[in-house]
């Protein structure tokens, strides 16, 4: 059984469970993340007073590469792990408060406060039907395990 978001809609979150992307679509988007560090080469080497750009364009293009790759929702007992593409939270299923708005879900922190992270997995891209049916998926595998732990 795959633990990415393209299985069926059926599904049910076991211990683990890993929505993403495809692997081509992260691969792709990971690829990006080197032409970035591509261009910061190219800036210091045509220009060496540029040294200091082209070193943030080099960074930046190693980290958009290792997270792009690692961009997804992992389920992991009563935990939903949110990789994102600068940032990770975590989540207690009991702080979830509703998946209805996804890839959007609300949450309350420990002091009540109304609180929302988005699954960037999940965020913008094209709107295909392939694209929808996954980010539809994905929405009910979270809607079954928040269900599940109630």
């Amino acid at each position: 059984m795959s633990d990415d978001a393209t299985a069926p809609a059926h599904r049910t979150p076991t211990a683990t469970t890993v929505l993403a992307q495809p692997v081509a679509w992260r691969i792709a988007a990971a690829a990006s993340g080197g032409l970035t560090g591509v261009i910061g080469i190219v800036l210091i080497v045509l220009d060496p007073n540029l040294w200091i750009l082209g070193l943030v364009f080099v960074a930046i293009g190693v980290v958009w590469s290792v997270r792009f790759g690692r961009n997804s929702a992992v389920i992991d007992g009563d935990r939903l792990h949110l990789r994102g593409l600068f940032f990770s939270r975590t989540l207690e299923r009991s702080s979830i408060t509703s998946v209805d708005r996804f890839p959007f879900l609300d949450w309350n922190d420990a002091k009540g406060i109304s609180r929302q992270s988005s699954v960037s997995a999940f965020l913008g891209g094209n709107s295909s039907p392939a694209q929808d049916r996954r980010r539809a998926e994905a929405a009910q595998i979270l809607r079954q395990w928040l269900a599940s732990g109630r």
